[in-house]
Formats: C-alpha cells, structure tokens, sequence
C-alpha cells in the first residue's frame, strides 16, 4: 500500500517501506558504458583499453521492436548484464499490437541473464511542446503496457523509462512530470545527463558541469527520491577540459559521477562511450586521455556487479 502523489497530469501510487528492484544496494550498482559499433569485438577491444577491466553492465538500442535478442544482448549471456532499449509506435504497444513481439523477445532470453528494459526512450525528444499533453498521455499509456507484460512473461526483468535531463530545465518548456508513468510501472526512473561543455550539436556555451549537473537533475533526484523509486544514468558523457585545467578535470568528473550515483543508491551507471559526428565528439569518449582511461579502470575495479 501507499500514499498517493500528486504530479499535475495524473495520481501515483507512492511507495512506502518497500524493497523495491529486488533489493539493489547502492555498492550493487551496475556500471559500464554504450559502445559503438555495438559489436562483441568492439566491445572487447575497449575494455583492452583500459587493461581489461571488465565492465558489469553494457547499455544497447534497438531501433524497433526485436522479436528475439539481437546480438548486443546474446553477446553478454554468460559476461556481463544488459541494458536495452526499443521502441514502436506507442498507440500499438499500449494497444497489445506488440505483445506477441515483445513475448517472443522475452522468451528468447535466457532466465538467468540479468537484464534492465527501457521502452521509447527519451520519448519527449521527439514531440512538439504543443502536443505534449496528448503525445505524453500516449507514452504513459504505452509505458503502463509495457511493464505489465514484460511482469507476467520474464518477472525478474527491471523495467524503467529514460527521460532527457534537459526536460527538468525550465528553458525546454516542458512539464516534466507529465513524462513521469505510474510509480508501480517502474522499477527505476533513468535519466540521460551530459556536460555539455564544448558540446557541438547544442552549441552549448564553454560551462563546465559537474555532478549534479544544471539545474534539472537536482529536480529528477528529487523526484526519484518523492516517488521512492531508484534513479539510473542510461547515458552521459564529459569532454576533455580546454581551458588550462587539463585532464584532471575530467577525472574529477568521472569520479564525482559514480559518488553522485553510490549516494543516491541509483541501479545502474552507463557512460556514452560513442563517437558520433556532430553529436558526440572525440574528447568526450573514454579514451580521451590516458588519465581518463585510468579512472574509468579504477571505477570499474571496485564496482564490479555483473561481471560474470
């Protein structure tokens, strides 16, 4: 049972003095990264980096709805959990278009790879602010569906939506807790923060960000904090420093990171370790300096859940 919260679009259940996602402490926390090409190989060679230090979680999309594990999954059975995302028309998951879809996905799985779940994320990316009232209604509905079933197919499986961390700033115009699902329809409520430093695609001003980063993510912890739900960083990423600090400061940031995530007991910790032109630049990947590689191997050493 609980009490109930108020968000402004909708009434939560709010828990009280539950063990929620399976009893997850904050030294169980799983950490490792997106890596690009997502490939097996890939991967491998970017953990040699760091000298092979073994990451516990690997974070992975799929552009659709997969009906059996691609290989960003079945390459980690036996090596390291898995973090997935996926994503369909909204009206067709919450419908039960995708039901048998999902099932078969589900099942395809084995039941002792541990495994995280992301429907559409960063959904209110993709709509115009006019239309967000109805477009995030849409989203709830689908994200209600989505656990639902993902609960009476595979029960062990955590399940959670990721939002942008720009959606808490006031200056993207959106009301963010209408992006917000039922609180007995998530196991954790993930975000997606970056330091925007140097960061092309935004033409972000040269302001460095350290944890919490803006003035959104203190709102999103607070509101994982109300709803008594977990956070989880399903993407971030920081760029090398360019105005005479040097890579200290990056190391700074990665270390404050994971005890900004430790403190909040988040469930897991994914770095953006990805290399996109125009989006995510070269001194954002882990490799930027030898520094940085060494802090990310030190991280990994001492938070090894998942590691198989």
């Amino acid at each position: 049972m609980g009490t109930y919260y108020d968000t402004g679009t909708q009434w939560i259940r709010l828990r009280t003095g539950e063990v929620s996602n399976g009893g997850i402490l904050p030294h169980d926390m799983f950490v490792g990264m997106l890596n690009s090409p997502q490939t097996e190989a890939n991967w491998v060679a970017t953990e040699a980096e760091w000298g092979g230090v073994r990451a516990g979680i690997r974070r992975s999309y799929s552009t659709g709805m997969p009906t059996t594990a691609p290989v960003e999954l079945t390459s980690c059975y036996g090596k390291r959990a898995s973090w997935h995302s996926m994503k369909s028309t909204w009206t067709d998951m919450s419908s039960g278009a995708n039901d048998a879809a999902v099932t078969s996905f589900l099942n395809s799985i084995p039941a002792d790879h541990e495994l995280l779940l992301t429907y559409a994320h960063e959904p209110e990316n993709d709509n115009p602010l006019a239309e967000e009232i109805t477009r995030s209604a849409e989203w709830r509905a689908a994200q209600a569906h989505f656990y639902d079933l993902v609960k009476s197919v595979r029960p062990q499986t955590l399940v959670g939506p990721v939002l942008m961390s720009y959606t808490f700033e006031a200056s993207s115009g959106r009301v963010w807790s209408r992006w917000v699902p039922p609180v007995d329809k998530m196991d954790f409520f993930g975000l997606d923060p970056y330091n925007p430093y140097k960061f092309p695609a935004v033409g972000a001003p040269n302001t460095w960000r350290d944890w919490p980063m803006g003035a959104g993510m203190p709102i999103w912890q607070q509101a994982c904090d109300d709803l008594g739900v977990p956070g989880a960083i399903g993407e971030t990423a920081c760029h090398e420093d360019e105005s005479g600090i040097g890579p200290a400061r990056k190391v700074a940031w990665l270390n404050g990171a994971i005890a900004y995530s430790l403190a909040h007991k988040h469930v897991a910790f994914c770095y953006f370790n990805s290399y996109k032109p125009g989006d995510t630049a070269e001194p954002m990947l882990l490799n930027s300096s030898p520094q940085s590689l060494a802090a990310w191997a030190n991280i990994l050493s001492a938070h090894q859940k998942g590691v198989k």
